[in-house]
């Protein structure tokens, strides 16, 4: 059987005032299931919201060797002071797992991408960004908003992020679809687009991201996203170019805005 009748559970319970929220799953080449999820916790009486990851066996029951419970959410230093959300969960082929998501700095200040590793025990991996959470920032207009929605883990571990980002200081809902590249130690792969990230943004459209990413067997990428036009996919060169001979100048649109003059049948 699968969990208690068929249902696998776990609680963190470090908060009344937020009930554990899951954002993500991924299975490990071992088995062992992982579930991300944004959970509540009060630090020095204040309540505030951080990632949180659970593992099971395949079995559906929680796995005591992961941080002693089953259950993980440690947090850096530099990050107790901030609301972190968890966006989703990937697992490396050594089976250490990352969670990617957003960060709120304080003060008002719009997300930003966080991205933290663990070691297979459930603790955080010191070995990436120093502290085990990469905090890219973009900074490309002040108090832009930089927030992925979809990763992959490439075969040299490094990490391939979708989303989008604040492009326009004067009105800071204009955002572009974003892809940002790190390496296996949580820096910006600089070789990748520009230092890093490479902006999409489909013809005529004021807001776009991207919800979906894969590698192809030859080492290019291809990003899917919608815009406030139409749906849209884009190919990539391995070092994060626009494949301009893909769909019309590298952009393949789809629009169903027709779909309401059809008629049942």
């Amino acid at each position: 059987g699968f969990g208690t009748n068929g249902l696998a559970t776990a609680s963190f319970n470090l908060s009344i005032d937020y009930a554990d929220h899951t954002d993500g799953m991924a299975v490990s080449p071992s088995g062992r299931i992982y579930i991300a999820a944004t959970i509540g916790v009060v630090t020095q009486g204040v309540s505030r919201l951080r990632p949180g990851l659970a593992r099971f066996f395949a079995d559906g029951q929680l796995d005591p060797a992961f941080s002693g419970d089953g259950l993980a959410s440690p947090i850096p230093a530099a990050l107790a002071a901030q609301n972190v959300w968890a966006h989703g969960v990937l697992v490396r082929a050594d089976g250490k797992p990352m969670v990617y998501g957003i960060r709120y700095p304080g003060g008002g200040a719009r997300p930003k991408f966080v991205v933290c590793r663990y070691a297979v025990a459930g603790n955080l991996d010191p070995t990436f960004d120093a502290d085990g959470c990469a905090e890219p920032t973009l900074a490309l207009i002040d108090d832009g908003e930089e927030n992925p929605h979809t990763a992959i883990v490439l075969p040299d571990d490094r990490l391939l992020l979708g989303g989008k980002a604040g492009v326009n200081p004067v009105n800071p809902d204009h955002l572009d679809a974003l892809v940002v590249m790190l390496n296996a130690d949580g820096t910006l792969a600089g070789g990748f687009g520009n230092s890093g990230y490479i902006l999409l943004r489909p013809p005529g459209a004021t807001y776009s991201e991207i919800v979906k990413l894969v590698r192809l067997a030859d080492g290019r990428f291809i990003a899917i996203g919608f815009s406030d036009l139409s749906m849209f996919a884009v190919r990539l060169s391995s070092t994060g170019q626009l494949d301009t001979q893909f769909g019309a100048n590298g952009y393949a649109l789809v629009s169903f805005s027709n779909l309401h003059n059809l008629q049942q049948t």
